[in-house]
């Protein structure tokens, strides 16, 4: 509200926080009637890997999923392929730093059939999900409620609308 404070458009910067926020209260209404949540890991890199940490732990909540490596508040932390296995996940989430999304599923398709990425749940379920981590997850701002939605529409396609295949988000597949 600052910005729009020095801007000198209040009642503007006011809408849109109020929109914003209502787009958070949809969600965690939304995923209070979701069936299960989701054991999700959320890497930003993945050579080397590194779970995302900072804001990201809370948007997985929020979205329904239950973060398994990220700590809320703290930075991203690098970590090993064997402890993603160890977590198991049922949806893999990757989102690297200042990559879109088909950039980041050239990266997956060097990776995914290397021990222990093939022996992960997600993978094996087809829960891995290469996004755009550099215009929604990487950077604090008004997007993260975009990547909120997104990651709401991964974890819960039955009660929010699929985040649009193609440039932002691409359901990794043994073939990419």
């Amino acid at each position: 509200m600052h910005l729009a404070v020095t801007l000198g458009i209040v009642r503007q910067g006011g809408r849109l926080i109020g929109a914003l926020q209502q787009r958070v209260a949809a969600a965690v209404r939304g995923v209070t009637h979701a069936e299960r949540h989701s054991r999700v890991a959320l890497l930003e890199w993945l050579d080397p890997v590194y779970c995302a940490g900072h804001w990201t732990p809370e948007l997985i909540t929020i979205a329904g999923g239950v973060n398994l490596l990220g700590t809320v508040g703290e930075p991203s932390v690098r970590v090993d392929w064997q402890t993603v296995r160890e977590a198991q996940p049922e949806a893999l989430v990757v989102a690297c730093c200042r990559q879109m999304a088909e950039r980041a599923a050239r990266g997956w398709a060097r990776l995914a059939a290397q021990d222990p990425i093939r022996t992960l749940d997600a993978v094996h379920n087809e829960q891995v999900y290469l996004v755009d981590g550099n215009a929604y997850f990487n950077r604090p701002g008004p997007r993260l409620i975009d990547s909120m939605e997104i990651l709401a529409g991964i974890l819960h396609p039955e009660l929010f609308p699929y985040p649009s295949a193609g440039k932002d988000v691409v359901p990794a597949s043994p073939y990419n």
